[in-house]
């Protein structure tokens, strides 16, 4: 399944140990997601040994932030991803 909109949301994404929810695609991490429970995060540069490089259009809308470290790595992030 795979919604519309920057990034994607698909029945492949997985979750790291810490909460984050991503896809892989063309050898590059999205994070579609958290399920975390901090309210301070530190994004990843690498998850899987990929590097991530987009987070998805309301990816952390729903979460109650504090506040957000994001990587050198990130090169777009989606409407309303926070």
């Amino acid at each position: 399944m795979t919604l519309s909109g920057f990034g994607s949301i698909s029945a492949n994404a997985a979750e790291t140990p810490k909460g984050y929810v991503y896809t892989i695609a063309d050898n590059k991490v999205t994070i579609t997601g958290y399920k975390g429970s901090k309210s301070r995060i530190i994004i990843p540069d690498i998850i899987d040994g990929l590097p991530v490089t987009d987070i998805a259009a309301s990816a952390f809308y729903y979460k109650s932030l504090a506040g957000v470290v994001i990587p050198a790595s990130i090169q777009s992030i989606g409407n309303s991803a926070f």
